[in-house]
């Protein structure tokens, strides 16, 4: 059975890559205008360190979900695994309810899906889990694995 919960998750990544290469080409574009016209005033000098900085995030997160889309793309024709992995879509239950998440190395904000670190405790509890796992989290919310992806 092929992994059409990441093939989802890739297909919102694609959408959000081109998103952001378009929000970066503009702020680059707006970058340039403004050093061109920012040496006559404080103002203006300020106008030229906003863009900048604007730019300089605007690029990581670009270079973030990049990242995530190769992550993604080179899992999304694999088999799905016994036990989590890195990409993993699983489900899981606690006593606040069934969460669908998706365990990955490069995290960033895709809207409509949950992404969860491999390195952050959840991630780390959940790597190498089969399904009608229990983990105990020692606070009383016991999570049980429902589903792999």
């Amino acid at each position: 059975m092929k992994r059409t919960k990441l093939k989802k998750l890739l297909k919102a990544i694609d959408k959000k890559v081109k998103v952001s290469e378009a929000n970066l080409k503009e702020n680059k574009v707006s970058a340039d205008l403004t050093s061109k016209t920012a040496g006559a005033s404080w103002s203006a000098a300020g106008e030229r360190e906003y863009t900048a900085g604007q730019l300089e995030i605007n690029q990581k997160v670009f270079d973030q979900i990049i990242k995530l889309q190769r992550e993604i793309a080179k899992q999304v024709e694999s088999e799905i695994p016994e036990k989590v992995e890195t990409p993993c879509y699983v489900v899981i239950r606690s006593n606040k309810g069934t969460n669908n998440i998706f365990i990955v190395k490069n995290v960033t904000s895709i809207n409509g899906f949950n992404l969860v670190s491999s390195e952050s405790p959840m991630g780390k509890a959940l790597i190498g889990r089969k399904v009608g796992d229990t983990l105990e989290t020692g606070i009383g919310a016991d999570v049980e694995l429902l589903e792999i992806g």
